[in-house]
C-alpha cells in the first residue's frame, strides 16, 4: 500500500483511483458495523492510519452515506496514533488480561504458575 500511496502524492491517477476505492470498500464494510453495533468511535491504524487525508475522508463519506443517521449522529472515526505498532500492542494488552483475568489468577494462586506448569513454555 505504502507504493500506491506515495503514487497517489504524485498524483498518479491510476494509484488514486485504487485508493479511492480501497476507502470506499472500507467504509461500506465500516457502515454494516456501525449500523449493527452503534459505536461512538471507529479508531484507524496501520496502514489506513497513516494514509491520505482522500482516503480517511472517502472512508467517512461512505460511512456517513451508508449508515442510518441516528447511528452516526455522535460517531468519530480517527486515526490511531500507534501506526502500524496498533496490532501488535492490542495483541500484548490481550495476552495480559487474559493472564491477569480472576480466573487466572485464581488459578495462579492454587497451582502457583499460569498453567500449574512448574514451567512456563513458549
Amino acid at each position: 500500500m505504502n507504493l500506491i500511496v506515495e503514487a497517489a502524492l504524485f498524483g498518479d491517477p491510476v494509484a488514486v483511483e485504487m485508493l479511492t476505492r480501497s476507502a470506499m470498500a472500507v467504509g461500506e464494510a465500516l457502515a454494516g458495523m456501525v449500523n449493527i453495533f452503534n459505536p461512538s468511535m471507529i479508531v484507524l491504524g496501520g496502514s489506513v492510519g497513516r494514509s491520505l487525508d482522500m482516503y480517511l475522508a472517502t472512508i467517512r463519506r461512505a460511512v456517513l452515506d451508508r449508515s442510518l443517521p441516528l447511528a452516526t449522529r455522535s460517531l468519530q472515526i480517527v486515526t490511531s496514533p500507534l501506526g502500524d505498532r496498533a496490532g501488535l500492542i492490542g495483541l500484548a494488552f490481550t495476552v495480559i488480561d487474559e493472564l491477569l483475568s480472576p480466573e487466572a489468577l485464581s488459578m495462579w494462586l492454587e497451582r502457583g504458575t499460569p498453567t500449574g506448569l512448574t514451567q512456563l513454555t513458549a
